[in-house]
């Protein structure tokens, strides 16, 4: 069940989830810098796609409880909504914005050896 403000985002004022139903990134390229790992790649919503970079953490190999061997990668970055033609937006009562322009992304991925 969807909240009023759900609907609002999945709708064609915000991301058009009808026409748009994926958002996705796609990676070209990892680096290690001194400061921790880096991967660059393709952001694409609702039809536009930028390039963008942000860093994330990586863990392991280790041996979870059951026995079986995996990796971690973990992270979180931000992007401008209004960047990708996101850009309705409607005030409150008290003077607020009901959305705000910054969209945060936590992710992560484990991977196991077969």
């Amino acid at each position: 069940q969807f909240s009023a403000l759900d609907n609002i985002v999945i709708s064609q004022r915000l991301l058009d989830a009808g026409q748009f139903p994926v958002i996705s990134f796609q990676s070209d390229h990892v680096v290690k810098k001194k400061d921790g790992y880096w991967v660059s790649g393709y952001l694409d919503v609702r039809g536009v796609r930028k390039k963008i970079s942000f860093p994330f953490v990586f863990e392991g190999p280790e041996q979870t409880p059951a026995g079986a061997r995996c990796v971690k990668a973990s992270g979180r970055w931000e992007f401008n909504r209004k960047d990708f033609g996101l850009v309705w937006s409607r005030r409150l009562d008290k003077g607020g914005l009901i959305v705000g322009d910054l969209v945060t992304v936590d992710w992560q991925v484990i991977a196991f050896q077969p």
